[in-house]
């Protein structure tokens, strides 16, 4: 009888260890379905993140690609631009040279002009002195007759 109450003394301990032990696991399972919840809220919130941020990240690569592509467009327009400016001086080298030469032929044309007048005035001023004298001399031969 001994043994038997000592027997359903063990039994009736194995059944507390079973429910202590039954009760710890259950609440560790009702733990670990709160984290499990908790993680599916915060996978489901990165997810959401990640998708969010895949569609900026193709957005971005988009608008790079068109600014790349506005980039070149600028640089083509800027060789065109440059060598435009470069034509443009070599032009206005070239209008400068030619209103040099132009303005050194009219001087000269001015500088002969007025070497031309200069004769000219004097070639005057002599026929002038001339017919002065003539009318003197003709005066002075009116007055001895």
């Amino acid at each position: 009888m001994r043994s038997a109450s000592e027997g359903i003394i063990r039994l009736e301990e194995d059944a507390q260890n079973n429910l202590q032990r039954y009760k710890a696991v259950q609440q560790e399972l009702e733990d670990c379905n709160r984290e499990m919840e908790t993680l599916g809220k915060s996978l489901y919130e990165s997810n959401t993140k990640v998708q969010r941020l895949t569609v900026q990240i193709e957005s971005s690569q988009n608008e790079i690609a068109f600014l790349r592509e506005e980039q070149d467009g600028d640089k083509i327009r800027i060789g065109d631009l440059e060598s435009e400016l470069k034509t443009y001086r070599l032009a206005l080298q070239s209008e400068k040279d030619k209103t040099k030469e132009l303005e050194e032929r009219l001087a000269e044309e001015r500088h002969q002009r007025e070497v031309v007048g200069n004769r000219e005035k004097q070639e005057v001023q002599r026929i002038i002195n001339e017919l002065n004298r003539e009318a003197s001399a003709a005066k002075e031969e009116v007055r001895k007759l």
